[in-house]
């Protein structure tokens, strides 16, 4: 539910709000599945890479949702998950993130990961994650540090 906390001057979720509730999302997921106590005996962060969220309705003050958390898609380093906020089964937001494993600050490879999770590709997820992978990779390309 959206509380008074949640909200910014439009009176309704703030985006940062919106990531905050994803990242609880997960953590749900992740006890739910069993994953946490694989991550804990192997040592393994899961760390957010990046992250995106699609706002389509408001979602106002005291209004009830659910969140629906799923991982669609992985490759070779990342997996993808998807995370709808959902009100009377009508989409009212998607989000996603590409999540890494670290293990004394190195990357976990997927394939050992898949091993212990069940990682079921959505077949029209393949889309978006490769442009989302070429924009992450174009995104930062053209870093450079700021002038002073």
């Amino acid at each position: 539910m959206v509380l008074p906390h949640d909200i910014d001057l439009n009176i309704h979720l703030n985006n940062g709000r919106f990531l905050a509730f994803m990242d609880l999302g997960r953590l749900d997921f992740v006890i739910r599945t069993g994953a946490a106590r694989i991550f804990l005996d192997k040592k393994w962060n899961p760390v957010v890479a990046s992250a995106t969220v699609r706002y389509r309705k408001s979602l106002g003050l005291f209004r009830r949702f659910d969140l629906h958390t799923r991982i669609v898609g992985s490759d070779h380093k990342f997996v993808y998950i998807e995370q709808d906020f959902v009100v009377k089964n009508e989409l009212y937001a998607r989000g996603a993130v590409k999540i890494c494993f670290l293990h004394k600050k190195k990357i976990v490879p997927i394939p050992e990961i898949s091993s212990f999770l069940q990682i079921r590709e959505r077949p029209s997820s393949g889309v978006w994650i490769e442009a989302w992978q070429a924009l992450d990779k174009s995104f930062v390309k053209d870093f450079s540090s700021p002038k002073k």
